[in-house]
């Protein structure tokens, strides 16, 4: 008989009894539910390895190419390369600008919000899988503020997202092309304007 080891956890040593095969009871079906989503997930997305501690996986879907995408509750997950070649790609909620699903030719498009990421990347797929919701939910509760500034004769664009799991705040500063952020005045006065936004916004 195969065992499963399951994660370590505290037994209540104090209480009545049925309040004990209470919590014992309910211990055992999160571990069963937890085992049984693992052993229906298909062999590629169980190879997945690359998630951060505390990460978990919600749901996950194939493409019209039949390549697997992985949403866990802080990161979309592509498999993506050649075949043979494969692996998987990472991108933070918190790093993607938006996402938008066409209902009409069935792809999501994803667009990067950080350099490191693929600028737009469309996913297709059969029909609106649960992942195309998911995705749009993840991507809006990451957004906490976007906002111009006007810097001398040029603006900078702002954006803070909340990263999943973490909760740490991103902020993300892209100066206008009339902005040298290479110049020390234009640095101070730039570090004073993001002082202020933060001490007005309380992120």
């Amino acid at each position: 008989m195969a065992t499963h080891p399951g994660p370590a956890v505290d037994l209540p040593l104090r209480g009545p009894a049925p309040t004990r095969r209470r919590w014992w009871w309910d211990a055992l079906q999160h571990a069963a539910e937890d085992l049984a989503s693992q052993v229906r997930r298909p062999a590629t997305v169980r190879r997945l390895t690359e998630l951060a501690p505390n990460e978990r996986v919600l749901t996950y879907a194939c493409d019209t190419d039949e390549a697997s995408v992985v949403a866990t509750d802080a990161a979309l997950h592509p498999l993506t390369g050649p075949d043979g070649a494969e692996s998987w790609s990472r991108w933070g909620w918190e790093q993607v600008a938006q996402v938008a699903w066409d209902a009409q030719h069935g792809t999501l498009t994803v667009v990067g919000l950080v350099p490191w990421l693929p600028r737009r990347t469309v996913l297709r797929f059969a029909d609106r899988v649960p992942l195309v919701d998911l995705a749009t939910e993840r991507v809006a509760w990451t957004r906490q503020l976007a906002t111009r500034l006007t810097l001398g004769d040029g603006t900078v664009d702002v954006v803070v997202r909340r990263q999943p799991v973490s909760d740490r705040m991103y902020w993300l500063v892209h100066p206008g092309e009339a902005v040298d952020v290479d110049d020390p005045r234009v640095r101070a006065e730039l570090d004073d304007a993001l002082t202020r936004l933060r001490a007005d916004t309380g992120l």
